[in-house]
């Protein structure tokens, strides 16, 4: 009688459970996604950095599942046991930054240390991300085995139970993932994000025990002792051999593999549609998660009515998969078309952008991942015999797909997209789902010949299928619609894709371990290389930026003799660089495609591959700056958009407090800063950001209402003419800034927009951007596709003083400011900055008359 209350308890507290495990699903992405983003401030988001701390969390959850497997079936109260782990978990989230601070120390000293290798540099990382992560991943782990083992007794249906535990726990995960991208982390930043998922995750495991502790949990299992093994009812559509099992269990782990090869590749693929801000990122993992979760969910609906065998059934959801994904793969070439038509109308809805990002991903990953979320609970139904050890069964079965997962995305990432692409990455994931299909069902008790001869005719057709698929085209896949979009007027397919492709020829394509790179050849002779779609330089177009980022801060400088440049684009920069009579020139490139790609500019970048001073190394530039003890006379940081994920960690004032300890006593940071695709507002908080750090600071305008180079210091910046006059008297330098329209010192001054004390009145209070609070990172995407260059250049005009109180030695007297405006007023002029050039004229005529003197005396060349 007892047993029976304490079942018909339980049963009522069940929904309650189930809200909690949706609960925790969330929290964990919200941890995932959280601790990913502050590691990666520690490791670098490099690829493999990034992939390393990924296998370090799923390596976790694996272990802590087939822990708790072999445990939970033995020992109880499951329920009491599940919220001792939650509340852990929360408990040790709170201690997490103090862990990170201490691991970021540890990091610099093994890593910097010396030039570790590759294999050591993995496997550190993954020691170092695993002792800190292994603890809680564990623990999140451990919780589907121990709720499978408290719900399962409840029901006749484990693949019901089971499932739909799965199933809960991984909708919650995508809800969290939402929080967490579109609310959580823009409005409360990293800290109080961790700090209120830390309480959640308490707050469930005290519900938790409360109830464990109503339902007087100390009879472990509603339905009975674990030693009363309840038997689900036998069933010839189960696996009948060992054999069978372990092709089960083989195929679970493959399909975990085939899945994470289809996310990485979905994901670089989605990027060069709807670009590759927080955002879309966010949008994606959504999508994949509400797909693997409602598969599960139906799953568990419907697998007490399908009748069909055990292997046939799990055969036929892999053949599902296959289609499915087959199928999305071949629709993702009709995607920059059908994008450019739906966004040329809402732009300006940032709302109705979000949604139709949404829909894309949807449309791409939803019904495959529909089927992969259904395969789950077929398995678990498949081998779970009864009650005794269904623990160890859901342990076993989750880790092992775990597993499968973590060597997919380090496959994936690393071999198969730089090795075969990112369309046949994934049509070669789509061939072993085909594989499994085949194999499960050729395996299954009957028709065997017969199924093997058809599947290896299915296989042959499959191969073939593979090798007659048409290839994307890149000039359309990485034209960069996502920036693009609104300025196509066509409607026609045909007319679009004329206009991708007119006048344009393709040099290079190569999908890296990070991002797309093209290079592009227009008619007219201008090359640009491209990332993920975004133009990130120019033969053309981008010069004068790219040499002045390099020229500013190496003129300024009275001897740069160790120089750091972060990015290597298409060369430009650093080959500025390396015209000066510097000892040694590092340039730190996330991408090592870039750098290959760069050979197509070596006739505007001076072939800086071939220079033996410089030091050329892959990796994320903001990690090695905090792994090396190296210091510089110049850091140069060239990525110029900060809503970009990734390239936004070089805009902090943390990154910035990071390069200012990299400089040497009067060493220079030069930032490329673009000012389209931000808000005024958002440029505010950049420059301010920027001062913040660096007391003395001077803006830069390369190219009007587009790019600006800021260069701070520490010390105050010395702008000379005569000392720039002789650097200029270098034929190498001189060279360089000819082709870019700088045939003096004067028309380089031109270029000068702010100071320090402008500086302080252009940006105010403006906010400052963080690691924490990540406001550029989340804001600027909303700008993407408005015109702000032209607000952000009136900005700053009406900021603009001159630059008479920056200038040093032999300025002083009013002749000597007059000779000086009158040079500034004529180079302003050349440029077409006409209000400056009436500005400089003013100021020349008030210093004329302060010295009393008559302007022929003063401009003897005015009166020739």
């Amino acid at each position: 009688m007892r047993r029976e209350e304490g079942s018909r308890a339980a049963a009522l507290a069940a929904p309650a459970v189930l809200i909690c495990f949706f609960l925790s699903g969330a929290t964990s992405l919200i941890y995932e996604v959280v601790w990913m983003r502050m590691l990666v401030l520690i490791f670098g988001s490099s690829t493999l950095a990034v992939s390393t701390i990924l296998a370090a969390f799923m390596g976790g959850l694996a272990l802590g599942s087939f822990l708790a497997g072999r445990f939970i079936d033995r020992r109880g109260p499951p329920l009491a046991l599940y919220g001792v782990l939650e509340g852990l978990v929360g408990l040790y989230a709170l201690l997490i930054p103090f862990l990170f601070r201490g691991l970021s120390a540890v990091s610099q000293q093994v890593l910097g240390a010396s030039n570790p290798s590759f294999a050591t540099l993995s496997l550190s990382r993954l020691a170092l991300s695993s002792g800190v992560l292994l603890l809680p991943t564990v623990l999140m782990g451990a919780t589907l085995p121990i709720l499978a083992r408290y719900f399962t007794p409840m029901v006749d249906r484990v693949g019901f139970s089971v499932g739909g535990l799965y199933g809960i726990n991984t909708l919650g995960a995508a809800v969290g993932t939402f929080l967490a991208g579109f609310y959580l982390l823009p409005r409360l930043g990293v800290q109080a994000t961790l700090v209120l998922t830390a309480s959640i995750n308490i707050g469930l495991g005290l519900l938790v025990l409360g109830m464990a502790v109503a339902l007087r949990a100390s009879v472990p299992f509603p339905a009975g002792n674990p030693g009363e093994a309840r038997p689900f009812p036998a069933s010839p559509r189960q696996p009948q051999s060992t054999g069978q099992v372990a092709l089960v269990m083989a195929a679970f782990a493959l399909s975990g593999f085939a899945a994470m090869v289809y996310e990485v590749a979905w994901t670089r693929a989605l990027t060069l549609i709807i670009g590759n801000s927080v955002y879309a990122f966010s949008v994606m993992l959504v999508t994949f998660l509400v797909g693997l979760a409602g598969g599960s969910l139906i799953s568990s609906l419907l697998s007490a009515r399908l009748r069909l065998e055990a292997l046939s059934l799990l055969g036929i959801v892999q053949g599902l998969i296959a289609i499915t994904a087959f199928v999305t793969t071949a629709l993702v070439a009709e995607l920059p078309y059908l994008f450019t038509m739906t966004v040329k109308g809402f732009y300006w809805s940032q709302g109705i952008l979000f949604t139709l990002n949404f829909m894309i991903c949807f449309a791409i990953m939803f019904l495959p991942t529909l089927c992969m979320g259904a395969f789950f609970p077929l398995v678990v139904k498949a081998l779970a015999t009864s009650t005794e050890k269904i623990g160890r069964w859901v342990g076993d079965i989750y880790s092992v797909n775990t597993v499968g997962a973590i060597l997919g995305a380090l496959v994936g990432g690393f071999l198969l997209i730089p090795g075969l692409g990112i369309q046949r990455s994934l049509l070669g994931a789509t061939l072993l789902n085909l594989l499994l299909a085949l194999l499960l069902v050729g395996f299954s008790s009957r028709g065997r010949i017969a199924k093997v001869v058809l599947g290896v005719l299915l296989v042959s057709a499959g191969w073939s299928l593979y090798r007659i698929v048409p290839p994307w085209e890149p000039l359309v896949m990485a034209g960069g619609v996502y920036v693009n979009a609104t300025a196509f007027e066509g409607r026609t397919r045909e007319e679009f894709r004329r206009w991708m492709t007119a006048d344009r020829t393709l040099l290079y394509e190569r999908s890296g371990n990070t991002t797309t790179v093209t290079v592009v050849k227009e008619t007219g002779g201008n090359i640009y290389l491209s990332n993920n779609g975004k133009v990130e330089a120019s033969s053309e177009g981008d010069m004068p930026t790219q040499v002045l980022l390099a020229q500013l801060p190496l003129l300024l400088h009275d001897h740069p003799e160790e120089i750091a440049v972060i990015g290597f684009g298409s060369g430009t920069t650093i080959g500025s660089v390396l015209v000066h009579p510097v000892k040694r020139a590092m340039v730190v490139e996330l991408e090592g495609a870039v750098v290959e790609a760069s050979r197509f500019f070596d006739h505007v970048n001076n072939r800086p591959l071939a220079h033996p001073r410089l030091e050329v190394i892959t990796d994320d530039g903001r990690n090695h700056l905090l792994r090396t003890s190296a210091t510089f006379d110049v850091i140069i940081s060239e990525p110029s958009n900060p809503w970009i994920s990734g390239v936004a960690s070089l805009f902090t004032r943390d990154f910035f407090e990071l390069g200012r300890r990299r400089l040497k006593p009067d060493g220079l940071f030069a930032q490329w800063l673009s000012m389209y695709g931000l808000s005024t507002d958002n440029l505010r908080s950049l420059i301010r950001t920027f001062h913040a750090v660096f007391p003395n600071a001077l803006v830069f305008e390369t190219l009007k209402g587009t790019d600006l180079v800021l260069i701070g210091s520490t010390s105050p910046i010395t702008m000379d003419v005569a000392a720039l006059t002789k650097k200029l008297a270098s034929e190498p330098i001189a060279a360089d800034l000819g082709r870019v329209g700088i045939p003096d010192p004067y028309h380089l001054l031109a270029h000068f927009r702010l100071g320090s004390q402008e500086v302080t009145a252009f940006a105010g209070e403006a906010p400052l951007n963080t690691d924490d609070n990540m406001l550029i990172e989340f804001s600027a995407p909303r700008w993407l596709h408005s015109e702000t260059s032209a607000d952000n250049r009136i900005a700053l005009l009406n900021a603009w003083r001159g630059i008479g109180p920056y200038m040093r030695n032999g300025h002083h007297t009013p002749r000597e400011k007059a000779r000086l405006y009158i040079h500034l007023a004529r180079a302003s002029f050349d440029r077409r900055e006409m209000l400056q050039a009436r500005s400089y004229v003013k100021e020349a005529v008030q210093e004329v008359k302060k010295a009393g003197l008559p302007p022929s005396e003063v401009f003897p060349e005015a009166t020739r």
